[in-house]
């Protein structure tokens, strides 16, 4: 299970960076020329969002060996990798990019999170995961899910505090045109 939450950090991670690739300043895919599948909230899920939630799904299920040992236990671990991805991934997303940076996660500045609630400056969305992860330590009686969760959050805590300072100094370098190739690094 260990393995599942490595990977499952650094997949996070690379996805992020690429991501920020894609998006750039922009977010949520909006610039993108992608067709707008369905409406989810104030957001539009496109078809670059389900091909990555498919390309997860699949990644994922061979993680935990879904396809080979079909169980209730791996449909948790399943579930739990997804989960913490999605939220590691998100808020990586903002520490690791040079037009935002943690400062500006929150509400008013990011118009994709904005029409849900957010308590002590954090989306309503990550509070649901770290309750699903809780639910699942009840239901598997195994206190990895909730272990998992707190390794996700401190591994985010890390990346702000070592790593988002470094980007916000390299910011104004890195958004103009003749550093694009260097971004990050």
């Amino acid at each position: 299970m260990f393995s599942n939450l490595i990977y499952t950090i650094l997949t996070a991670t690379i996805y992020s960076l690429i991501e920020i690739e894609i998006e750039g300043e922009n977010g949520w895919a909006i610039r993108l020329p992608t067709p707008n599948v369905l409406k989810l909230g104030s957001k539009n899920i496109t078809m670059y969002h389900m091909y990555m939630l498919m390309l997860l799904f699949i990644m994922f299920s061979f993680q935990v060996n879904l396809f080979q040992n079909f169980c209730l236990n791996n449909i948790y671990n399943l579930i739990n990798c997804f989960t913490l991805f999605l939220m590691t991934e998100d808020v990586l997303w903002f520490v690791f990019n040079p037009y935002y940076t943690i400062e500006k996660y929150s509400k008013d500045k990011i118009w994709w999170h904005s029409n849900q609630p957010w308590l002590f400056n954090i989306p309503l969305d990550n509070y649901i995961i770290a309750c699903i992860n809780i639910v699942l330590s009840i239901l598997s009686g195994n206190i990895y899910y909730v272990t998992s969760l707190g390794v996700c959050i401190s591994y985010i805590i890390f990346c702000t505090k070592f790593l988002a300072k470094r980007s916000e100094e390299h910011t104004s370098e890195l958004q103009s045109p003749d550093h694009l190739v260097c971004r990050l690094l």
